[in-house]
C-alpha cells in the first residue's frame, strides 16, 4: 500500500484542501479508508436516481494497485 494520500494531502495544507477519501465496505466486509473518490455527478436531473460512486482500483498518483488484504 503506498503512502499517496498522506503526501498529497500534506502538500494541499497550504490551500485549505484535502482529497476525498470515503470510508467503504471492501468485499470481505471490513473498512477501508485507503481510496480517493473520483467525483460524480447526475447526467439527467429527470432521473431520480443517485450518481454511483467510483473508487480506482489503482492509485491515482504512483499507479500501484490498491490490495485487498
Amino acid at each position: 500500500m503506498c503512502d499517496c494520500i498522506e503526501k498529497v494531502n500534506k502538500l494541499l495544507e497550504d490551500k485549505n484542501t484535502k482529497l476525498d477519501v470515503p470510508i467503504m465496505y471492501t468485499i470481505d466486509k471490513r473498512f477501508s479508508a485507503d481510496r480517493v473518490k473520483i467525483v460524480t455527478v447526475k447526467r439527467d436531473d429527470k432521473n431520480r436516481k443517485k450518481p454511483i460512486p467510483v473508487t480506482p482500483a489503482y492509485c491515482p498518483f504512483c499507479g500501484n494497485s490498491y490490495d485487498a488484504e
